[in-house]
């Protein structure tokens, strides 16, 4: 995918939508490996987004954990702008870079990663995205310092 510059696999396949019925070799893969690992608390996942203008990230959370949302988003907001539009990926954002979103695929037979994860346990979890517009380091950076303060956030929640 990444030297066609797309999503899908050498199949067609959009790898971050099979995680329901799985038909890639890699999310195959993928699936096995995780299924030797314990289930997470919280849930970091590194994305880009060709149309957006700024930083924004998706929160979904099946458990009691409180929104580190707020302190992610400041965080990556100093390293570039927070994405403005009311819409993004036809989910409104309650606030610049914020997606509230419901813990259940927006697609029910064509699951991403992240809902996949929320169906192996209860968590919270963030997809950051960035504009791939923007440099890569500047993309890089943003993400780096975002996963440190979520880290550095959920690490201070009570168990």
């Amino acid at each position: 995918g990444l030297s066609n510059n797309t999503r899908e696999n050498a199949d067609g396949v959009d790898l971050n939508r099979d995680y329901r019925w799985p038909v890639s070799a890699e999310v195959k893969a993928h699936i096995r490996w995780l299924a030797g690992t314990p289930p997470c608390r919280l849930y970091l996942s590194f994305h880009e987004d060709w149309e957006a203008e700024g930083f924004y990230l998706y929160e979904l959370s099946n458990c009691a954990a409180p929104s580190i949302a707020r302190p992610i988003l400041r965080a990556a907001g100093a390293v570039m702008p927070l994405e403005q539009k009311a819409v993004v990926d036809e989910h409104p954002l309650a606030s610049p870079g914020y997606i509230a979103h419901p813990p259940e695929a927006d697609d029910p037979e064509h699951w991403p990663e992240a809902i996949y994860h929320l169906s192996r346990s209860p968590h919270l979890s963030y997809t950051f995205e960035t504009p791939s517009r923007r440099p890569m380091k500047v993309r890089v950076a943003a993400h780096v310092r975002s996963a440190e303060i979520a880290l550095e956030a959920f690490s201070r929640q009570p168990v």
